[in-house]
């Protein structure tokens, strides 16, 4: 991969320009914006819900809650196998942040089992909204307001079919919502990536 520059980033090159602003973009070309980890996330959300047909609410809830442990490796064999590089704080100081805000989301785990052991149908829900939260700050460090409409859908999107279809009719949609988004912004964010990291075209073309 060429390297980036602050041209290539999507910006003017300016004596200026901040070392952040650099690392953003080594980061953003890295992964083309964590595309791996949106697609599989995405698919692990849907599958989530499809379960729920065939499963009992409680182990379908458990599914909902801990089908990130699938998620994560899959994700990281995906970028692998697509060429792209996992950066570390030796090449990027941002990469510590990346980690914080991906492991920030678990604090929130006892909320989840306590509303597991109350009426696990609500589970998706409050899962969705904590994964919807940690998305805000993807939108800065990528540089794509993708995240933040991602953000918005998987916080708000099942409360709004809470509210509208019931809990039993969110409990098997909302995976499939959430999942549908993740995919979504996956393919956005790669597309914008790969602009601002190609290469310019001899002759300004």
């Amino acid at each position: 991969m060429p390297p980036i520059t602050a041209a290539a980033a999507g910006r003017p090159a300016s004596p200026g320009a901040r070392g952040t602003d650099r690392e953003r973009a080594e980061c953003l070309a890295a992964n083309r914006g964590g595309f791996s980890f949106l697609v599989v996330h995405g698919v692990t959300w849907a599958a989530a819900a499809a379960l729920t047909v065939a499963l009992p609410v409680k182990p379908a809830a458990l599914i909902y809650l801990f089908q990130g442990i699938i998620a994560f490796p899959a994700s990281l064999v995906l970028e692998r196998l697509l060429g792209y590089r996992t950066l570390s704080t030796k090449d990027n100081s941002l990469v510590e942040l990346f980690v914080l805000i991906a492991v920030s989301q678990g604090l929130a785990l006892p909320a989840s089992i306590v509303v597991y052991n109350l009426d696990p149908l609500y589970l998706p829900v409050v899962f969705a909204a904590t994964n919807g939260g940690h998305f805000l700050a993807y939108s800065w460090l990528y540089r794509t307001r993708a995240y933040i409409a991602l953000a918005v859908v998987a916080a708000f999107g099942p409360f709004l079919l809470l509210v509208t279809v019931g809990s039993e009719a969110t409990f098997h949609l909302a995976g499939f919502l959430v999942g549908a988004a993740l995919l979504v912004t996956a393919f956005a964010v790669r597309a914008g990536a790969e602009r601002r990291v190609r290469p310019p075209m001899a002759g300004g073309l």
